[in-house]
């Protein structure tokens, strides 16, 4: 049962892979294999990390309160996702009415761009040239290793073995962000998977509330 729930616990995590994958998909954007496996190292070696400090704070906290504070930081972490994504479709809203599109400065600094690239996949291919490669890959990787990395000490708090979980994230990544190029290069002209961003961010609000009850 534990191995089930820290499947789903990998899959709802890494939905940011396949949300940015049905964005590459959509905009006929190539990830190669080798690019995918650096997301997927990314991924793995942040929530490992992240789940290290993680089972330091769980020494200092009784189990039932370690699982109902893991369980909350989750679901605040689902909030802020879905939060990101309700900015990024009024921001595209926005720059649908106006001539020019000014950049933001913040996205010159390294946890700009990275926050950019989580809100707007399309930003990781910094050199415009369609294929998501070599830096650009450790950039977009990073990037959804943001969430990865604040989940990893819920988890850790919940529980869960670190290596095990970090290995099911990365490879869930690789698979779903996979699956997003494909689905993306499917259904071009489907609006409604705009929508579909919310997601990540809402299962995540969900996985919390029920680790907290």
């Amino acid at each position: 049962m534990k191995v089930i729930s820290l499947l789903a616990f990998a899959c709802t995590v890494s939905l940011d892979g396949l949300s940015a994958g049905m964005t590459y998909g959509i905009r006929r954007m190539c990830v190669p294999i080798r690019s995918i496996l650096i997301i997927m190292v990314c991924s793995g070696t942040a929530l490992f990390l992240s789940m290290q400090i993680g089972r330091g704070l769980s020494s200092f906290i009784s189990p039932g309160i370690a699982q109902a504070a893991g369980g909350l930081l989750i679901v605040l972490i689902g909030i802020r996702s879905v939060y990101q994504m309700y900015r990024q479709q009024t921001e595209i809203a926005k720059q649908e009415d106006e001539s020019t599109h000014n950049s933001d400065d913040s996205t010159q600094t390294p946890i700009g761009l990275m926050s950019e690239i989580l809100r707007q996949p399309a930003e990781a291919d910094v050199n415009h040239s369609g294929t998501i490669t070599g830096i650009e890959a450790l950039l977009l990787g990073l990037a959804l290793s943001l969430d990865a990395f604040g989940a990893g000490i819920g988890a850790a708090l919940i529980g869960y073995t670190p290596w095990l979980t970090a290995l099911f994230i990365g490879i869930s990544n690789g698979i779903l962000l996979i699956t997003g190029l494909r689905l993306g290069a499917m259904c071009r002209d489907i609006r409604w998977l705009s929508r579909a961003n919310y997601l990540p961010g809402m299962l995540l609000i969900l996985y919390g509330l029920i680790k907290v009850w």
